[in-house]
C-alpha cells in the first residue's frame, strides 16, 4: 500500500510539473516578454508536455480501469458516467464563460462541439472557443475508446506491436497525411489521436511492466 501511495504521489508531481511547463510556453507565446534566444527556445519546447500528459493519463487510467475492463469488474455505463463527471462540469464553465465573453454564431457553433467533448472526431477542426483545450478533447476521445484500448494492450506482446505500429503512424501522420505546409507550421496534426496514439500506448505499456 505505502508503495501505491509514492507511486502515486510521483505521477501528480509529474502532472504538475507538466502544468506549469504548458503554462510557461503559453505565457511566453503569447506576450511581448523579450527573453534570451536559448532561454525562450527552451520554454517554447515545452509544448511537448502535453505528450507526456497523455503517456500519464494512460497510465493512470490502466491503474483504475485496465484489471476491471478487462475481467468483466465494472460496467461500460459506470465506467463512461465517472468520465463524463470528471470532465464535463469544469469544462463546460470554461465554454460557458468564453460563450458571454464573445457572442457570435462561430462561437456558438465551437462551443456545442466543445460541450459534446467530441470535437475531435472533427477532422482538421479549427477551434478557437477554449482552443488549448485541443488536448483535454485527445485525452477524453481516448477514454471513449479505453475498453478497446485494453483489448490492444491485453498481453505484452500485443502492446509492443500496437506501440510500433503507433509508432510507424505518428512519423508517417507527420510526412504524408498532414503534410501541409500550413497544418504542419500550426501543429494541428498533434490533435489527431492516430498521431497521439503511440504516448497512450506507450503508457499502458509502463502499466504492464510497473
Amino acid at each position: 500500500m505505502n508503495g501505491s501511495l509514492e507511486r502515486y504521489k510521483s505521477l501528480n508531481g509529474l502532472r504538475a510539473m507538466s502544468i506549469i511547463g504548458i503554462v510557461m510556453m503559453h505565457i511566453v507565446t503569447n506576450s511581448n516578454f523579450i527573453l534570451e534566444k536559448t532561454i525562450h527556445k527552451v520554454i517554447t519546447s515545452f509544448t511537448d508536455l502535453v505528450f507526456l500528459f497523455m503517456l500519464l493519463s494512460s497510465f493512470s487510467m490502466c491503474c483504475g480501469y485496465y484489471e476491471r475492463i478487462k475481467n468483466n469488474q465494472i460496467s461500460i455505463e459506470k465506467f463512461y458516467k465517472r468520465r463524463y463527471s470528471k470532465i464535463l462540469p469544469f469544462f463546460s464553465v470554461l465554454v460557458l464563460l468564453e460563450l458571454v465573453k464573445n457572442f457570435n454564431l462561430e462561437v456558438i457553433y465551437e462551443g456545442f462541439a466543445d460541450l459534446t467533448l467530441c470535437y475531435s472526431l472533427l477532422p482538421n477542426a479549427n477551434i478557437n472557443v477554449i482552443g488549448v483545450g485541443w488536448t483535454l478533447g485527445i485525452i477524453f476521445l481516448f477514454y471513449i475508446i479505453f475498453p478497446f484500448f485494453v483489448y490492444l494492450i491485453s498481453n505484452p506482446r500485443r502492446a509492443w506491436v500496437n506501440f510500433f505500429l503507433a509508432l510507424i503512424y505518428n512519423y508517417i501522420c507527420q510526412k504524408y497525411f498532414f503534410n501541409i505546409d500550413h497544418v504542419v507550421k500550426n501543429f494541428s496534426y498533434r490533435t489527431n489521436i492516430i498521431y497521439c496514439g503511440m504516448f497512450f500506448i506507450l503508457g499502458g505499456l509502463l502499466y504492464l511492466y510497473r
